[in-house]
């Protein structure tokens, strides 16, 4: 019942924000993921899960898969404008979840991506999501993932990352030290470094901290650079 009501919500809100037919294709994209690779990233709420590690199960959100289409459209657009080089990017989604988004940036050719969940649960079902996605994409034998069990408060952000992804994933505490650290990690290094913050309701503590917003941001999601 619980679930139902939620999904009811989510249909409302999208309404409101998209329109009819927008909210149409939101809700396709919701099960065309799962259906064409043969996947599970459907919602998962994390009250009761003891695999949990760290103290900030308060600041976060039940998981979500980000909608496949406008995963597609976003990695899309940012490649073709040159802010994302797939071969050599390093993609690190904090609050992974199922994988979909990890998933979606290997279909578009980004050449390395990590997943960070705090969740031992999801990291399995991710693990599970991405081994069955690379059989159905054997054309693209070279990717490479990982998905790391870890709180995103805790986790060392290796040197070759490039691109971040957060999908709404943390309340503003959990926020407020994850974009702290990415920038410490921007300054740290001598390449351009990318964040793509969708669902972005906690976009002024970015802001605060002086990240640069791209003119591509939108509603729906937030990008920004820094070094």
């Amino acid at each position: 019942m619980n679930k139902l009501i939620k999904y009811a919500s989510i249909t409302i809100n999208s309404l409101k924000k998209r329109g009819l037919k927008q909210t149409l294709l939101y809700l396709v994209g919701e099960y065309w993921f799962d259906i064409r690779f043969h996947v599970n990233t459907r919602a998962n709420y994390l009250n009761g899960d003891c695999t949990i590690i760290g103290p900030h199960l308060r600041n976060a959100a039940p998981h979500y898969g980000t909608n496949w289409f406008l995963l597609k459209g976003l990695f899309g657009r940012l490649i073709h404008i040159g802010l994302i080089d797939p071969a050599s990017a390093h993609m690190i989604d904090f609050g992974c979840g199922a994988g979909r988004a990890l998933m979606a940036a290997q279909y578009v050719g980004i050449a390395k991506v990590t997943g960070v969940e705090f969740s031992k649960r999801l990291c399995l079902r991710a693990e599970e999501n991405l081994r069955k996605f690379a059989q159905r994409n054997l054309s693209k034998p070279d990717l490479v993932w990982e998905v790391v069990h870890a709180d995103a408060c805790w986790y060392r952000i290796p040197q070759d990352a490039t691109l971040f992804f957060l999908y709404s994933p943390f309340g503003s505490p959990v926020i407020d030290i994850v974009a702290q650290h990415i920038l410490d990690f921007a300054h740290s290094v001598s390449h351009l470094v990318t964040v793509i913050y969708v669902n972005p309701v906690h976009a002024s503590i970015f802001s605060q901290l002086g990240y640069v917003k791209r003119q591509e941001s939108s509603e729906e999601f937030s990008i920004y650079v820094c070094r």
